[in-house]
């Protein structure tokens, strides 16, 4: 006699960590390019084409905003600056370049808003809203003396003062408060690098969760060891001291600090931890990584591809997402929903990086600068998702299973195609593919059964029941594979099973 089961779609995210036979429902063995969130899988939107142009790849963008001058979006690449703020083709440079790998920085004087790019190759662009000049020991209006200008790779602002950091220096550099140039001092740091090394990210860190007397600076270094103090003033011992230094894994790239809400993050090749948690204990060891579920997942891509320049921690606040994006040649991108904890990857974005823009992400994909999340399509190639859930025991008792049939509950605006298989015997490994071309016609996967339904207008409910074949067996998972054209969310799926005896 059939039985009936309602299993929800794998909003729980993957689940990488655990043995597959371990696994409970609404976790994910494989979760592409379907976001978990509290309820449901949506797939996720597509990217449009924003500036096009380019010679050569962009490797940074550069949003500058100002009140009195106006906000533009910059993009970099080894020949230098283009204004990118207005979408369609790119006009000449704004300022030249020779690498492309730039961190932006934006900074306020009395009298004047700033953007300096830095990447330790050439010397410092600094933009104030209607001019751009090379800074260097003797640059007019804006010079910076007591380091070698072109040596400076990253900057921030911190208590109205600008901190650089020079590449390969185990220490960094300030300029005097309120100014945009001046007389660098040198803050070496070495006697606080046990593990040698030099600095690679600043950062400030917000305990109060906001802009006021808890900030702290935080540096971080090419061996892992994360420096932080307190105070305003360099210069003044009464008012800056050391708050603590504290072991990680090394980090990856020179984008590997995120401030998140009122936590830092930092991308180490061991995984994701927030900097709040060193706090609470002398073992770094203990500190469980935000990436948990999927660590073995990230030490494998850190493994496999090592340090470069696009790891990049990014927040999309509209999802609200979290996403680590990776150097895959292909594009890979780990991303974890922010109030859930909940993981799945993205594939099909092959992003330099991301950056918030107005309200808007932004990111470098070869030789365009795209809009991300924008449409359903990537630029016309059909957006694929694929899943494969946790192994179910429908009848808790190790009896062999049959599924009769099986529906999948889906929302949708827009026509789509899926198509699913059943697998059995915790085998997992099932012919997916990695390229996003031929999903609307015949079936993918070996035994893949299609279904094809077409909405218009407001999202609508659709269940249709199939039969994909399997072998009976005591455990089963859904593969699942799917394209859209609109809004398609994943909500749960019905089966009709019957069992057997049980196995000897």
């Amino acid at each position: 006699m059939s039985k009936p089961s309602t299993i929800p779609a794998p909003f729980k995210g993957i689940n990488a960590r655990d043995s597959v036979n371990l696994l409970g429902k609404g976790e994910a063995v494989e979760l592409v390019n379907w976001i978990p969130f509290p309820d449901k899988l949506t797939l996720r939107l597509g990217s449009t084409v924003h500036a096009t142009g380019f010679s050569g790849a962009p490797k940074c963008l550069l949003p500058f905003n100002s009140p009195t001058t106006g906000s533009n979006l910059f993009a970099g690449n080894a020949s230098g600056i283009f204004d990118v703020t207005s979408a369609g083709a790119i006009g000449a440079s704004v300022a030249t370049l020779t690498n492309g790998e730039c961190s932006p920085v934006n900074f306020s004087t009395a009298a004047l808003n700033y953007l300096y790019v830095l990447n330790g190759v050439d010397t410092p662009k600094l933009y104030n809203g209607t001019t751009w000049q090379s800074v260097t020991d003797v640059s007019a209006p804006i010079a910076i003396t007591g380091v070698t200008t072109s040596e400076l790779f990253a900057g921030m602002s911190f208590k109205t003062r600008l901190h650089f950091l020079r590449k390969e220096y185990a220490g960094f550099y300030y300029i005097p408060s309120g100014q945009a140039g001046g007389a660098a001092t040198a803050f070496p740091l070495g006697q606080y690098l046990t593990k040698g090394g030099y600095i690679v990210a600043q950062n400030a860190w917000t305990i109060d969760g906001g802009s006021g007397q808890d900030d702290l600076y935080v540096l971080i270094s090419s061996e892992g060891e994360v420096v932080i103090f307190g105070g305003t003033d360099p210069a003044a011992p009464s008012t800056w001291a050391l708050k603590g230094v504290f072991q990680f894994a090394r980090p990856m790239g020179k984008n590997c600090l995120l401030k998140q809400g009122g936590d830092l993050l930092i991308l180490t090749e061991s995984g994701i931890f927030p900097l709040s948690k060193s706090l609470l204990t002398s073992n770094a060891a203990s500190i469980s990584a935000i990436t948990d579920k999927i660590n073995r997942l990230i030490t494998s891509a850190t493994a496999r591809l090592g340090s470069s320049w696009s790891w990049q921690l990014y927040s999309h606040l509209a999802g609200p997402f979290l996403i680590v994006n990776t150097p895959e040649s292909y594009g890979l991108q780990f991303v974890v929903h922010s109030q859930t904890g909940a993981w799945c990857k993205f594939e099909g974005w092959v992003s330099n990086c991301f950056c918030s823009f107005q309200g808007t992400t932004y990111m470098c994909v070869g030789t365009t600068v795209m809009k991300a999340f924008s449409g359903y399509t990537d630029n016309g190639v059909s957006i694929y998702g694929k899943a494969i859930t946790a192994f179910n025991y429908f009848s808790g008792s190790g009896a062999v299973l049959t599924s009769e049939a099986l529906r999948c509950l889906f929302l949708a605006a827009g026509s789509f195609n899926y198509g699913v298989e059943l697998l059995t015997g915790f085998e997992t490994g099932v012919a997916i593919v990695d390229t996003q071309e031929g999903i609307s016609g015949a079936a993918i996967w070996d035994a893949f059964d299609w279904d094809e339904v077409a909405w218009a207008g407001e999202s609508s409910p659709t269940r249709n029941w199939i039969t994909p074949p399997h072998n009976p067996d005591p455990e089963m998972a859904l593969a699942l594979i799917a394209t859209s054209q609109g809004d398609l969310s994943w909500l749960s799926t019905d089966y009709l099973w019957s069992s057997g005896s049980a196995l000897a």
